[in-house]
Order: C-alpha cells, then structure tokens, then sequence
C-alpha cells in the first residue's frame, strides 16, 4: 500500500494526492465516461487562519477524461472554462508518482531476479 503524504513541503497550492478513483458511465449517454478522483489537499490559508482545522483536508474532482492516474499520485490540475458552476478539468501534471512498489514490478512467481549487466 501506498504511503499518505500529508507534508506541506511536497504537496503544495494547488497539489493533490489521489486517494481514491472512480469511474461511472453517464446516465444519459452510455459511452460518456466521467471520472472522480478523490484527493487529499493541504488546508488553504485561509482555512488555517480562520477555522480550527483537524485531520486532513479532501476535495471531490471531476472530469470527462480519463488521465494515467493511480492512487497515491500527487498531481496538479488544470481547468478549462466554466460553463456555468461547473469549470471542466482539462489536463494534469504529475509531480510525484507514488506505487506500491516504487516504481518496481513485482516478481512474477518462478522467475529469477534480473541482474543489472553493470553489477560486479
């Protein structure tokens, strides 16, 4: 399982953790896609200075598109124009990937642990 970051020192304005993905098909047109990621986010200042805060702070972000995401990711995401209370996620940057396995695979069972040709 992937670690929770929770510092401020990496997760930054506007930076969020993905926690949790979800895809569910419109109602309406079956082919339509929308997609959720629930992320964590660091308290804004404002909720800092104005409010007691206690644990972390999450938001809902919805989209259209379908990005290369995976939980424990720390993105960044762009909004298009709004189309009326609603403002369409367009694009994202990936600022930490975080897997289970550090960017590893696992093994598969049976195989032999490959060597790196430069090892002595």
């Amino acid at each position: 399982m992937s670690t929770i970051v929770t510092s401020s020192k990496l997760m930054g304005d506007g930076l969020y953790q993905i926690v949790g993905i979800k895809h569910a098909a419109s109602s309406k047109n079956r082919d339509r896609v929308y997609t959720t990621y629930y992320c964590l986010r660091p308290y804004s200042d404002y909720e800092l200075d104005k409010t007691e805060t206690a644990g972390v702070a999450v938001e809902e972000v919805q989209t259209t598109e379908d990005f290369p995401i995976e939980i424990g990711d720390v993105v960044k995401f762009y909004y298009g124009k709004a189309m009326g209370d609603w403002q369409p996620v367009t694009d994202y940057k990936l600022i930490d990937r975080q897997t289970p396995f550090d960017g590893k695979s696992p093994e598969k069972k049976g195989e032999p642990e490959k060597k790196d040709s430069k090892q002595v």
